[in-house]
């Protein structure tokens, strides 16, 4: 049977169940959605390593993580710190002031942390803070 069919609702009981049925009405089909579709996070690797990105795509996620943990712990220092890129496996930061500089160093142990936490696929052996 050829026809156009529209999602009705999502079956709370059953994991990614869909209730389809057709514009005519007469047809109720219950379809597993999770056997045809793939999740973004495998799909995303395999496009991307296909084109040469890879590498790229990972090294804006770890400096992404390291921004925002800075942002939300370290407010008052966004005005004058800078996550610069991930560059062989080193995160650089570049700071404007040496005071901003002192502070992310004393908290460089943390933003490892979460960035290791969030991104742990991606190898990150240190932290180098500069002055720019």
């Amino acid at each position: 049977m050829v026809g156009t069919f529209q999602v009705t609702k999502i079956v709370p009981g059953l994991r990614q169940c869909c209730i389809l049925t057709s514009h005519a009405g007469n047809c109720t089909t219950y379809f597993n959605a999770t056997q045809f579709m793939d999740r973004l996070s495998t799909v995303l690797p395999r496009v991307l390593g296909r084109r040469g990105f890879a590498v790229q795509a990972q090294a804006a996620l770890v400096t992404f993580k390291a921004r925002t943990w800075l942002q939300e712990y370290c407010p008052h220092l966004t005005a004058m710190v800078e996550v610069r890129m991930l560059k062989e496996g080193e995160l650089v930061i570049s700071c404007a002031h040496s005071i901003a500089l002192q502070e992310v160093q004393s908290v460089s142990e943390d933003v490892l942390q979460f960035v290791r936490r969030e991104c742990p696929l991606v190898p990150i052996a240190g932290l180098r803070v500069i002055r720019s």
